[in-house]
């Protein structure tokens, strides 16, 4: 089977951003002055927490729209329920 021939495609769109934020925090940023320019300083505490809030955001939102969107093989089953009996 021949190779389809290249064609070019944007690795992202471009477009205006629709996504809601919410602040975790406002600790452990900062910014510095590196070679005559203003750069951005994330400490590794900062990358913890934004680690974690997104496990669990992730596992613990499962019912927010955007999870309907997902295909089913990217969903998170919801736990089986348990009773006095099966534990």
């Amino acid at each position: 089977m021949p190779t389809p021939p290249f064609a070019f495609q944007k690795l992202f769109e471009t477009g205006p951003d629709e996504t809601e934020y919410r602040r975790l925090t406002q600790e452990y940023v900062s910014t510095a002055e590196f070679a005559g320019k203003e750069m951005l300083v994330v400490e590794p505490e900062a990358l913890s927490l934004l680690a974690n809030q997104a496990f669990q955001t992730s596992t613990f939102s499962s019912d927010r729209p955007i999870c309907s969107r997902l295909p089913p093989f990217l969903t998170i089953p919801k736990p089986p329920r348990t009773t006095a009996w099966s534990r």
